[in-house]
């Protein structure tokens, strides 16, 4: 028999036990494996910042957890650094991006790929992609893999070269051109006709 000082105590244990079950535990917070990278791509890490991101596409199965922030920043930073090695990936890694169900999730980010790619577009086209990413309508990501599939001048090779062309361009211009707001690049008008163009 307990001592009757004891007896408290243990109800109090006793009815702790009997509801634990009923707290639920914290949920595990996942990193965001896009700002890991871009902390390392900042801090001169880069070939670290592609690995993290290549772990975040092997590590995501489901749609509604894809990034496009992460396949656009690998191909941007790829193309920049010329690390023609990494080619192929980086065209895996743009159009995995874009495999997302959730466009409104990154609505800021996708808009501003289409503004990228939009000197490359008809004007009707441009519209036409805007409206799908006000709508949440997934045809957008298939217009965009398309438009580059389309681009592609040698469809049987694992690189898309239009693609990796065109993110070379871009690094080119924010490279060479003055710095302005004036375009989604960055750079002032020359720029704009060099991404659309080339040399």
């Amino acid at each position: 028999m307990l001592p009757e000082k004891c007896i408290p105590h243990t109800l109090i244990c006793v009815l702790l036990f009997s509801f634990a079950h009923l707290v639920e535990p914290s949920p595990v917070v996942k990193p965001d494996l896009y700002q890991e990278g871009i902390a390392q791509r900042d801090s001169g890490n880069w070939q670290k910042a592609l690995k993290i991101w290549l772990a975040a596409k092997d590590s995501t199965e489901e749609s509604s957890k894809i990034d496009p922030r992460i396949g656009i920043a690998f191909i941007e930073l790829v193309t920049r650094k010329q690390a023609t090695d990494y080619y192929r990936q980086a065209s895996d890694m743009y159009f995995w991006g874009f495999r997302q169900e959730d466009l409104k999730k990154h609505q800021k980010v996708v808009e501003e790929e289409i503004r990228r790619i939009a000197p490359l577009l008809t004007e009707k086209e441009t519209k036409n992609w805007l409206k799908l990413l006000d709508k949440d309508d997934t045809k957008l990501n298939e217009k965009i893999k398309g438009f580059w599939i389309k681009k592609d001048p040698i469809p049987t090779s694992e690189i898309n070269e239009r693609l990796i062309e065109h993110w070379e361009r871009i690094a080119h211009v924010k490279n060479k051109y003055a710095k302005k707001e004036a375009n989604i690049y960055g750079t002032d008008d020359r720029g704009l006709v060099f991404v659309k163009y080339g040399a």
